[in-house]
C-alpha cells in the first residue's frame, strides 16, 4: 500500500508537470524563448494554446490534398510554421503580434494576435482558396477569433498592427474578401471598407454619393481624377486615364479625404501604385507609405501629393536612398546605398548630387567629394584611359581607380591636375609620380627605356566625348555576321530583349501583351513558358516594332523609359569582326555562335511570315572590372523592315 502511494506522489510531482506548464496569456509576457512565430509551433502546448483559443471549425484553403475541408487549426499551424518574422509587442507587452508564410508558398500567410490583459486570441490568414472558390490571386483574408461574435468587436489595435504588417512585406496588397468566423463559427463575408478603415474612430459614411460623405469613413470606388494627375506631375501623364480607389476618413469639407486612410491609382485600368497613410484635403499628406507597380517603394513624410521631407525610397533591383525629399526629388540631405554595397553620404539638390559628401565603397574605402549638379568634381578618379604612341591613339587600355588608397596615395590635387603615386615606392620622387591633367585629359606616366634611362610615356584619359570602346579579339567564328558587316557583341546585352536576372522587362511585356501578372516569375511555369519561347507569341500578340511605356516610366524616379520586343541596330553594326570588346567598363565576348536550320525556323517564330536575313544560337558573356561575371544563352533573329535591321529574341535558355 505504501508502495502505491509513493508511486501517485511521484506521479503527481512529476508526471503531472506537463499540466501545470501549460501556456496560458501572462506566459506570453514573460517568456524569451522564442523570437519567432517558428518557435512557438514547434511546441505542443502551443498548439494545445491555439486549439483551445480559436474556432474549432473545419474549412478549405487550399492547403491539403484534394478539396476536403480540414481544421482550420490545421491550415492555421501551416501558414505560422514557414518563414518567419519576430515577435512584436506592444504597449508593455499587453497585444503580442508576430507572423509567417507557409514553407514553399510564401504568398499564404499567418497572423497572431494576442491581448493578453482580456485573454483574447485573434488569427488571420493569407489565402488564394476558400471552400468551393476557385483559385484568385489577390490573397484574400480569414480573420477568426473564439472571443469575439462579429467582426465589428474586433479591437482597433488589432487593425492597426495588420496594416502595419501589411506595410512591412515586400508589397502593399490589400485584400479583395475578407471573412470572419467568430464565436458562433458561422463565415461573415466583410466588406473591404470595412476592414481598411476599422482602425478609424468614425461613425461610418451614409449614401453612396463619396462627395457627400462629411466626418465619417467610407469609400469611393473608380473616381476619375486624370486632370488632377496632369496639373500635380506634369503633362506627360495626360496619355493615360487614371482612377482611384480610396478607403478611410473624410473631414468637414464634403468628399475631401482627410485623416487616415489608403487608396489604389490605376493607370488606364490597371494597378499602378498602392498607397497607405494620411490625407488631407483628398492628397497624401504627413506619414505614409507607397509601393509602385514596378515594385520601387516609399516610407516617409509626404506633403501634399509629393514625397516631400525625410523618408526612405527601396529599390526592387536593390540599393534605396534615405533623406531628405522635396516634391518626389532627392533634396537636401541623403545617403544613396547601391546593390554592390557601395555607399554615398552627402548632399543633394533637385534630385542630384549637389555639394559635399563621403563615398564609401564595400571594401571600406572612403574618400570626400564634391558635387555639381550630379557631375563629380572630386580629385580621386577613376581613371579609363588609352595608350598613345606619338599623338595616335592605340588598342592598349588600363584602369586606375585612385579611390583604392591601398594602391595609390594622392600627392596633390588641384582644378588643372591630380598628382599620385603607387603605395609600394619607399620614397616618393618626379621618376615615380604620375601627373594627370585634368583640362588636356592627358596623364603622363613615369618609365624607363631599353637601357635604364628615364623617359615619359602618354595616355588619354576620362575622355567624355566617347565611350572608351576597345576591340579585344577579332574572330570571325565567334562574330556574327549580318550581309557584309558584323553585329557588335555588346548589343547582345543589356537591351530591351535580354530576360536578365530581375525579369521586370518581360513581367512589363507579359502584362502589355497577354493581360496577365505574375506573382512570382521564378515559379510560375505560364510565364516561364512565355519569356523562354517569346517567339511563339511574335506576329500574333506581340507586333513586330511595337513600342510602349513600361509602369516604371511614370513613376518621378525612372527615365521616361520605353520598351520595345524590336531592337533597331542602327548602332550596333560594324566593319570589324569583333568577337570580344571592351565596353563601358566591362568585356563582352561570344563564346558559342552556331547557325539555326532552316527547318526549326517555323517552330520558333510560326507567325513571322517574313524572311530572316540571319538566326542564330548563341551564348553572350560579360566581365565587369569589379568582378562581376555573367552569361546567357538565347536564339534571336535579323530582319529587315523598310531598308533598316532590327533583332528579335526567338528563344531564352539552353
Amino acid at each position: 500500500m505504501k508502495k502505491i502511494i509513493s508511486i501517485l506522489v511521484l506521479s503527481l510531482l512529476f508526471g503531472g508537470s506537463a499540466y501545470t506548464d501549460e501556456i496560458n496569456y501572462e506566459w506570453f509576457k514573460t517568456q524569451t524563448k522564442h523570437q519567432s512565430a517558428n518557435g512557438l509551433v514547434l511546441e505542443d502546448r502551443f498548439k494545445n494554446f491555439l486549439k483551445e483559443n480559436i474556432p474549432s471549425t473545419n474549412v478549405y484553403l487550399g492547403m491539403n490534398k484534394g478539396k476536403e475541408k480540414v481544421p482550420l487549426l490545421e491550415s492555421y499551424l501551416k501558414v505560422l510554421g514557414g518563414p518567419p518574422n519576430d515577435i512584436i509587442y506592444k504597449n508593455n507587452k499587453r497585444y503580442i503580434f508576430t507572423s509567417a508564410c507557409r514553407h514553399q508558398s510564401c504568398p499564404e500567410k499567418g497572423v497572431l494576435f494576442i491581448d493578453t490583459e482580456k485573454e483574447h486570441t485573434i488569427g488571420l490568414i493569407r489565402h488564394s482558396f476558400f471552400n468551393d472558390t476557385k483559385f484568385t490571386s489577390d490573397e484574400d483574408f480569414l480573420i477568426f477569433s473564439k472571443n469575439h461574435k462579429s467582426f465589428d468587436e474586433i479591437p482597433l489595435i488589432f487593425i492597426e498592427m495588420v496594416k502595419d504588417w501589411i506595410v512591412s512585406e515586400l508589397k502593399i496588397k490589400f485584400p479583395s474578401k475578407v471573412r470572419f468566423i467568430g464565436s458562433e463559427y458561422k463565415i461573415i463575408d466583410v466588406p473591404v471598407y470595412k476592414f481598411m478603415t476599422g482602425d478609424i474612430q468614425l461613425a461610418e459614411c451614409e449614401g453612396t454619393d463619396f462627395k457627400k460623405y462629411k466626418n465619417c469613413k467610407g469609400f469611393s470606388e473608380n473616381e476619375n481624377f486624370t486632370d488632377y494627375v496632369i496639373k500635380k506631375y506634369g503633362e506627360k501623364y495626360g496619355e493615360n486615364i487614371w482612377t482611384r480607389n480610396y478607403f478611410g476618413a473624410f473631414g468637414d469639407d464634403p468628399g475631401k479625404y482627410e485623416g487616415k486612410g489608403a487608396f489604389i491609382w490605376y493607370r488606364d485600368g490597371k494597378s499602378y501604385a498602392t498607397y497607405l497613410g494620411n490625407f488631407f484635403e483628398s492628397e497624401s499628406h504627413g506619414k505614409g507609405n507607397i509601393i509602385w507597380q514596378s515594385g520601387d517603394r516609399y516610407s516617409g513624410q509626404f506633403e501634399k501629393g509629393y514625397l516631400q521631407g525625410t523618408g526612405t525610397l527601396k529599390w526592387k533591383k536593390g540599393g534605396q536612398y534615405s533623406g531628405q525629399f522635396k516634391e518626389n526629388l532627392f533634396h537636401g540631405k541623403g545617403e544613396e546605398i547601391w546593390p554592390n554595397g557601395d555607399k554615398y553620404i552627402g548632399e543633394y539638390k533637385e534630385g542630384a548630387k549637389h555639394g559635399e559628401g563621403i563615398q564609401i565603397f564595400a571594401d571600406g574605402t572612403q574618400y570626400k567629394v564634391n558635387y555639381h549638379n550630379g557631375e563629380l568634381n572630386d580629385p580621386k578618379l577613376k581613371l579609363e584611359c588609352r595608350m598613345l604612341d606619338g599623338n595616335i591613339e592605340t588598342d592598349t587600355f588600363f584602369v586606375r581607380d585612385l579611390n583604392q588608397s591601398s594602391l595609390f596615395e594622392i600627392l596633390e590635387y588641384t582644378e588643372k591636375e591630380i598628382r599620385y603615386a603607387y603605395t609600394t615606392v619607399t620614397t616618393v620622387t618626379a621618376e615615380n609620380t604620375y601627373v594627370f591633367n585634368r583640362d588636356t585629359k592627358m596623364l603622363t606616366i613615369p618609365s624607363v627605356d631599353d637601357k635604364g634611362n628615364l623617359k615619359t610615356l602618354k595616355a588619354k584619359c576620362n575622355d567624355t566625348g566617347k565611350s572608351l570602346r576597345v576591340i579585344l579579339e577579332s574572330n570571325q567564328n565567334f562574330a556574327w555576321k549580318i550581309k557584309d558587316k558584323y553585329l557588335k557583341p555588346e548589343c547582345l546585352y543589356e537591351n530591351n530583349l535580354y530576360v536578365g536576372m530581375s525579369f521586370d522587362k518581360y513581367e512589363e511585356y507579359y502584362t502589355k501583351y497577354l493581360g496577365k501578372e505574375t506573382t512570382d516569375p521564378f515559379t510560375d511555369k505560364e510565364f516561364i513558358n512565355f519569356y523562354k519561347n517569346i517567339g511563339l507569341y511574335l506576329g500574333k500578340q506581340i507586333p513586330i516594332n511595337h513600342t510602349f511605356k513600361p509602369s516604371w516610366s511614370s513613376s518621378s524616379f525612372q527615365p521616361d523609359d520605353t520598351l520595345s520586343l524590336t531592337l533597331d541596330l542602327s548602332n550596333c553594326i560594324e566593319e570589324n569582326s569583333t568577337s570580344k570588346v571592351y565596353f563601358d567598363q566591362s568585356k563582352f565576348f561570344i563564346s558559342e555562335l552556331k547557325d539555326v536550320k532552316p527547318e526549326d525556323i517555323k517552330v520558333l517564330a510560326p507567325h513571322i511570315n517574313q524572311e530572316f536575313i540571319s538566326i542564330k544560337r548563341f551564348t553572350i558573356n560579360e566581365h565587369t572590372i569589379d568582378g562581376f561575371k555573367d552569361l546567357y544563352s538565347s536564339i534571336y533573329g535579323i530582319l529587315d523592315i523598310e531598308g533598316k535591321l532590327f533583332m528579335v529574341p526567338l528563344k531564352h535558355g539552353s
